[in-house]
């Protein structure tokens, strides 16, 4: 009984510690994913369609398209460093947990000095539909 009792509140302090402890994020500051990356750094491209990265190349790049209701919208952005680096840059202070909590991006579209489309950072690749 007493090894019962032991092991019971062994394994209770285990968990709560477990539960308490946080994991610390570490600060990456990104890698290049091959030469259309390396060479569009900086670059926002539209595709047709959703293309894997690695299958991506400047062939598929679309120089116009159409925005209606009931058309994808897919963009690919070139960094050189990860969104949660260039925020460090901005705010070296704070730790990795809190640049990820507090910062954001947002992206507007204008079409003749017009806002077409406007979509917070969410990390998604949803845009709302606006006329």
């Amino acid at each position: 009984m007493k090894f019962t009792t032991i092991f019971f509140h062994l394994a209770l302090f285990l968990l709560m510690a477990s539960c308490q402890a946080e994991e610390e994020l570490v600060l990456q500051e990104g890698e290049i994913h091959g030469a259309v990356h390396e060479a569009n750094i900086g670059r926002v491209t539209f595709m047709g369609e959703a293309i894997p990265m690695e299958k991506y190349t400047e062939k598929d790049f679309l120089t116009s398209f159409g925005l209606r209701d009931n058309v994808d919208f897919n963009i690919r952005i070139f960094l050189g460093k990860t969104l949660t680096y260039y925020l460090h840059e901005l705010a070296p202070d704070l730790p990795v947990s809190q640049l990820c909590k507090k910062g954001n991006y947002q992206f507007s579209f204008y079409v003749d000095d017009k806002t077409k489309m406007a979509e917070p950072g969410t990390g998604n690749n949803s845009f709302p539909k606006h006329g």
